[in-house]
């Protein structure tokens, strides 16, 4: 009986030694099966977070590209606001300058485009003169400038002594006859001089005498506008009167040398230039001109202006 029990005790352990090994050799695999679901769990996220960073990207790059796609837009507008600044700056500046102009009283804007029609008159003869030529018409223009000055200022003086007539009765007598004296001075010098003027024209030939008398019509016209802007109200006081009755020996003598000096005549400022004698350089043949020009000038010498001038002017404004 023993002896049988052995054997199927054994049995029984085999048995059961082998249904261990199975269980153990089964455990293995289900721990695999989990591995891989937690594996196809962690791909699975994997996958679901690159497609996502791959959106992300796509859509960061679609953002770029269409900010690309703007820039020259941009800068297109940038360029076409620039530009439209450029565009209005001048048109700002002549606003101002409108503006300013607007400002400037009508006389004196008159006033001045008068002086800039004179200024391109002058310009065009001058520009196309030789070096002597050029003196000469200078000297006309400045001796044309100055007579009228004169003229202007012998009827100030005339306006004066007539407003201090009127107020200074027991003045009248004296001033009338001063004024008489001074005036039969200045006057014959006054025509001289106009008479050179008209010389001086007619001898030229660089220029049309109706191109030049109409320079002089524009320096006439400037002057009495420039003339007009000032307030010439004579000062009747019975000293200030006085004063000008003693200024007019003073201004007699200043306007008779002014005058005196633009009766310089043509051929002394328009010498012929002489001809190269054998053996002169040419850079001589100028300095002999000069040299002609202050020969004739010594012939008949011109007074020169006197630093006396301003004395005129005071004694016209008293």
């Amino acid at each position: 009986m023993t002896r049988f029990l052995f054997p199927v005790l054994f049995l029984l352990a085999l048995v059961a030694h082998g249904g261990i090994s199975r269980a153990e050799d089964a455990a293995p695999a289900a721990k695999s099966e989990a591995q891989l679901a937690d594996e196809a769990a962690a791909e699975k996220a994997t996958q679901k977070e690159e497609k996502v960073a791959e959106e992300e990207i796509a859509e960061e790059k679609a953002v770029e590209e269409k900010a690309a796609e703007k820039v020259p837009e941009k800068a297109a507008e940038t360029a076409k606001e620039e530009t439209e600044k450029k565009e209005e700056a001048p048109k700002e500046e002549e606003k101002k300058a409108e503006t300013a102009e607007e400002k400037i009283p009508k006389e004196i804007q008159d006033h001045q485009k008068a002086s800039e029609e004179v200024f391109k008159l002058t310009k065009t003869i001058a520009e196309s003169l030789g070096p002597e030529e050029q003196k000469h018409f200078f000297v006309l223009y400045n001796n044309y400038n100055l007579i009228g000055t004169v003229k202007m200022v012998k009827e100030d003086v005339g306006n004066a002594v007539k407003s201090c007539g009127e107020n200074n009765p027991d003045m009248k007598e004296g001033l009338d006859k001063r004024f008489t004296e001074w005036d039969a001075a200045v006057s014959p010098v006054i025509k001289d001089a106009d008479a050179n003027i008209t010389n001086m024209v007619a001898a030229q030939d660089y220029a049309k005498s109706a191109d030049i008398k109409k320079i002089f019509k524009g320096l006439d016209k400037t002057r009495k506008m420039a003339n007009k802007q000032i307030d010439k109200t004579p000062v009747t006081t019975k000293d200030a009167c006085e004063y000008l009755q003693e200024k007019m020996t003073d201004t007699q003598e200043n306007f008779i040398r002014l005058l005196q000096s633009t009766l310089m005549s043509v051929p002394q400022l328009l010498p012929s230039v002489p001809e190269p004698a054998a053996g002169d350089k040419e850079e001589e043949i100028p300095a002999k001109a000069e040299e002609k020009i202050e020969e004739k000038a010594e012939e008949k010498p011109a007074e020169a202006a006197p630093e006396a001038a301003p004395e005129a002017a005071e004694g016209k404004a008293d």
